[in-house]
């Protein structure tokens, strides 16, 4: 049988070459025939060092990437035993190999290779349709010399439904960012009018966003110190879900048209790509509850710009230029760059109030962490001329509250977040909360929102949880749980409590990706 995996060889160099490759093998794996094109970088590494690793694994994002030689940044690397090679840290498997006879007498070399050591360094998670179509799609990524430009571009719109109906936020991105390479490798897209044209249709672009949690600001209302800036991270739920779809003019569906009409309508001002009338559909499939504490306003606005980006073809790239496009960012910047990036993330604040807080520091969190998120029901935060209102009227936060603030932020939570240490982490959440919340004390009337996000808080903490605040203004709350099973014994346990009957309450994953934008326009 033929078995996809990855394959690391040592280039001329020293540096490490990764590509996909489907040796022929048996259940033994104790040999390894390969045919490598004598074109390709592998052979010529396989012919000149003889060593080699094949890794297994179920990361199609990673494969995606090496297929067409887009590995940037690289991933991590462990040195191998036995052979001069690298494994893959993040592999599920490893099977280091030598070559023991190689026949470059066709265009195919034939490459006999013995294992000699052999490695597992994590559970194959599985595949579903989704994961099949990415690892298809690859495949034609590397032929696109090859196959006729009409073939490759009808068989991505084939993959495109397997990917839509089954795939996970990794999946999306692979399809995605395989579809962009195969786009500008064989011609952009057409425009809606030329589509129109010539009789073809664009299908849809689909706009999956995760929400935000704002951990607290580092200053505000003083001129000598960086307005805002401060500390946040992206979750997968509840997440906003967007749908764009071929229409002579604007037409909006769904909940919070008024504000997706305004955003685009702006976008368009914007972008000499996209025609007056805007000739689409846009529809808001889903949408987090609005002034809780989850950055919906944000979301919207940045999925609407990344879903008419796509829809059109256009040339946005930064998180500065979504923003920009859609009008945000007037204050804090932790749900613009989440939007493009995900992850925990540290803005360091500005001076120039049209200016956008630069980023400063973005950490994947552990994916198996959960938050518990809750909200009274019918409470909401402030926003709008209300939320300007509030920080005119604030004090401004005092300098020694900002150092203390911006030390917790470098020196405690950022550094047990990369080294994934929950308890410091969320311990140091807590702390940056509490204190963050007191620069908000004289609209609030205290560290948050309401006398009941206050017990909230409090209830959380007396479970045992360290990691616990208020996001933004609040009302929403969350609690950091080390794994899935813990999340949900203590989401179970505060639905079931007397005392703080009618919260909303979910469940969800850190976002480590930022929106998962899906192409599925017809070429």
């Amino acid at each position: 049988m033929i078995l996809e995996g990855l394959i690391t060889t040592i280039n001329e160099d020293g540096s490490v070459n990764i590509s996909p490759m489907g040796p022929v093998v048996d259940a033994s794996m104790r040999e390894l025939v390969l045919r490598p094109y004598q074109t390709s970088r592998t052979y010529r590494n396989l012919k000149r060092t003889g060593h080699g690793v094949l890794h297994i694994t179920d990361d199609v994002e990673l494969l995606a990437r090496a297929a067409v030689g887009k590995l940037d940044p690289p991933p991590a690397l462990l040195p191998a035993h036995g052979v001069e090679g690298w494994i893959l840290a993040d592999a599920c498997r490893w099977h280091a190999f030598r070559v023991r006879s190689l026949d470059d007498s066709q265009e195919r070399t034939t490459i006999i290779a013995e294992v000699v050591d052999s490695g597992r360094i994590r559970d194959f998670f599985g595949f579903n349709r989704a994961k099949h179509a990415v690892v298809e799609a690859a495949i034609l990524a590397t032929r696109i010399k090859f196959l006729p430009h009409s073939e490759i571009a009808r068989e991505f719109e084939r993959l495109a439904i397997p990917v839509e109906k089954t795939a996970g936020a990794q999946e999306r991105r692979a399809f995605e960012f395989l579809q962009s390479y195969v786009r500008t490798a064989i011609g952009a897209p057409m425009s809606v009018a030329d589509a129109a044209a010539t009789g073809r249709q664009f299908r849809s672009v689909r706009v999956v966003a995760p929400s935000r949690l704002h951990f607290g600001m580092f200053s505000f209302g003083r001129a000598e110190a960086p307005q805002f800036g401060g500390v946040g991270v992206m979750v997968d739920k509840p997440g906003m879900e967007l749908a764009i779809s071929p229409a002579e003019r604007l037409e909006i569906a769904g909940p919070l048209a008024g504000r997706v009409e305004a955003f685009a309508r702006r976008a368009a001002q914007r972008a000499d790509w996209i025609a007056a009338e805007i000739p689409c559909r846009i529809e808001v499939v889903q949408a987090p509850r609005s002034h809780v504490g989850l950055g919906s306003g944000t979301q919207l606005g940045m999925a609407v710009a990344q879903g008419l980006n796509a829809f059109f073809a256009g040339d946005w790239r930064t998180p500065q230029e979504f923003a920009v496009a859609v009008g945000r960012g007037r204050r804090s910047a932790i749900g613009l760059y989440g939007a493009i990036l995900g992850g925990l993330l540290i803005e360091g604040g500005k001076r120039e109030a049209e200016e956008i807080s630069p980023l400063i520091s973005r950490i994947e969190l552990p994916a198996a962490w959960r938050f518990v998120l809750a909200w009274p029901g019918g409470q909401q935060g402030l926003s709008g001329d209300a939320e300007t209102t509030a920080f005119e009227q604030l004090p401004p936060v005092p300098l020694e509250t900002t150092a203390a603030l911006c030390q917790e932020a470098l020196l405690e939570l950022a550094p047990a977040a990369a080294a994934a240490d929950f308890e410091r982490f969320g311990e140091s959440v807590f702390r940056f909360g509490c204190l963050a919340g007191k620069c908000f004390a004289a609209q609030q009337g205290g560290e948050f929102a309401s006398a009941r996000v206050a017990q909230l808080v409090s209830w959380f903490r007396q479970q045992g949880v360290r990691g616990v605040g208020q996001s933004s203004w609040g009302p929403a709350v969350f609690a950091l749980t080390p794994d899935l099973e813990a999340g949900e014994a203590l989401a179970a346990k505060l639905g079931a409590s007397r005392e703080h009957c009618g919260l909303e309450v979910m469940l969800a994953s850190p976002a480590n990706r930022g929106a998962a934008v899906l192409n599925s326009t017809a070429v």
